[in-house]
Protein backbone atom coordinates (compact mmCIF):
# COMPACT_ATOMS: atom_id res chain seq x y z
CA UNK A 1 0.00 0.00 0.00
CA UNK A 2 2.53 2.26 0.84
CA UNK A 3 3.75 2.66 -2.82
CA UNK A 4 0.66 2.54 -4.07
CA UNK A 5 -0.11 5.50 -6.67
CA UNK A 6 -1.69 8.37 -5.11
CA UNK A 7 -4.24 10.13 -7.85
CA UNK A 8 -5.93 13.32 -7.03
CA UNK A 9 -9.72 13.45 -6.35
CA UNK A 10 -11.84 15.36 -8.92
CA UNK A 11 -14.59 17.32 -6.89
CA UNK A 12 -15.78 20.28 -7.32
CA UNK A 13 -13.44 22.25 -5.08
CA UNK A 14 -10.42 21.27 -6.76
CA UNK A 15 -8.79 21.52 -10.14
CA UNK A 16 -10.74 20.78 -13.20
CA UNK A 17 -10.00 17.45 -14.11
CA UNK A 18 -9.81 17.62 -17.61
CA UNK A 19 -7.31 20.54 -16.92
CA UNK A 20 -5.42 18.23 -14.75
CA UNK A 21 -4.96 15.56 -16.88
CA UNK A 22 -3.85 18.06 -19.43
CA UNK A 23 -0.83 19.25 -16.81
CA UNK A 24 0.03 15.68 -16.15
CA UNK A 25 -0.18 14.54 -19.90
CA UNK A 26 2.69 17.48 -20.56
CA UNK A 27 4.50 16.14 -17.67
CA UNK A 28 4.72 12.99 -19.37
CA UNK A 29 5.95 14.13 -22.40
CA UNK A 30 8.39 15.78 -21.33
CA UNK A 31 9.66 13.37 -19.30
CA UNK A 32 9.95 11.24 -22.18
CA UNK A 33 11.22 13.98 -24.53
CA UNK A 34 14.09 13.73 -22.24
CA UNK A 35 14.02 9.86 -21.49
CA UNK A 36 14.48 9.64 -25.81
CA UNK A 37 17.44 12.48 -25.68
CA UNK A 38 19.30 10.59 -22.77
CA UNK A 39 18.88 7.37 -24.69
CA UNK A 40 20.85 8.27 -27.52
CA UNK A 41 23.94 10.10 -25.57
CA UNK A 42 25.56 7.17 -24.94
CA UNK A 43 27.09 6.12 -28.71
CA UNK A 44 29.97 3.60 -29.33
CA UNK A 45 32.17 5.54 -31.38
CA UNK A 46 32.40 8.81 -28.36
CA UNK A 47 34.60 5.40 -26.39
CA UNK A 48 37.06 4.33 -29.20
CA UNK A 49 39.84 4.62 -27.07
CA UNK A 50 38.89 4.42 -24.18
CA UNK A 51 39.70 1.73 -21.84
CA UNK A 52 38.05 -1.67 -22.15
CA UNK A 53 34.39 -2.00 -21.41
CA UNK A 54 34.07 1.83 -20.74
CA UNK A 55 31.05 2.01 -23.25
CA UNK A 56 29.45 -1.20 -21.53
CA UNK A 57 29.49 0.88 -18.24
CA UNK A 58 28.54 3.71 -19.93
CA UNK A 59 25.78 1.99 -21.13
CA UNK A 60 24.42 0.52 -18.26
CA UNK A 61 24.96 3.48 -16.28
CA UNK A 62 22.08 5.24 -18.46
CA UNK A 63 20.16 2.26 -18.42
CA UNK A 64 19.98 2.86 -14.81
CA UNK A 65 19.31 6.71 -14.78
CA UNK A 66 16.97 6.32 -17.26
CA UNK A 67 14.94 3.38 -15.02
CA UNK A 68 13.31 6.55 -12.69
CA UNK A 69 12.44 8.41 -15.36
CA UNK A 70 10.54 5.66 -17.18
CA UNK A 71 8.75 4.99 -13.64
CA UNK A 72 7.61 8.71 -13.86
CA UNK A 73 6.41 8.87 -17.15
CA UNK A 74 4.35 5.90 -16.30
CA UNK A 75 3.10 7.52 -13.21
CA UNK A 76 2.41 10.85 -14.79
CA UNK A 77 0.28 8.90 -17.48
CA UNK A 78 -1.84 6.83 -15.21
CA UNK A 79 -2.55 10.28 -13.44
CA UNK A 80 -3.29 12.01 -16.38
CA UNK A 81 -6.03 8.89 -17.60
CA UNK A 82 -7.27 8.96 -13.82
CA UNK A 83 -8.23 12.60 -14.22
CA UNK A 84 -9.95 12.21 -17.61
CA UNK A 85 -11.66 9.33 -16.45
CA UNK A 86 -13.31 10.68 -13.35
CA UNK A 87 -13.50 14.37 -15.03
Amino acid sequence: MENELVKPNINLNGSDGMELARQYYEAAQAVENAANLMGRLVHGRDYQGSPDGAYERAYEQMVERLKPMISAYNDLKAIAEHCVEEA
